[in-house]
């Protein structure tokens, strides 16, 4: 699943990489792109808990709406994938 949305994603943005925490460690997961650039974060959460983050780039501060809402949809495919 979270392949399917870097691919969507990467219609959109230069870079998009998903991060998943296990065992307290941040690591890395699907991603597109490359790194160049800036960049920007959103926090993956799921139950209060944070469970990864997704990075796309370039961003604005109008994509932060939809980067929260894609956050809070793909959180249950994060949780499966740990």
């Amino acid at each position: 699943m979270l392949e399917e949305v870097v691919t969507v994603l990467r219609g959109v943005y230069d870079r998009v990489a998903f991060r998943i925490v296990r065992s307290a460690d941040l690591l890395e997961g699907p991603s597109a792109g490359n790194p160049i650039g800036t960049a920007s974060t959103w926090p993956i959460e799921l139950e209060g808990r944070r469970i990864g983050e997704v990075e796309v780039g370039p961003a604005s501060g109008e994509d932060d709406a939809f980067m929260r809402r894609v956050a809070t949809i793909v959180a249950p495919y994060c949780k499966r994938s740990q």
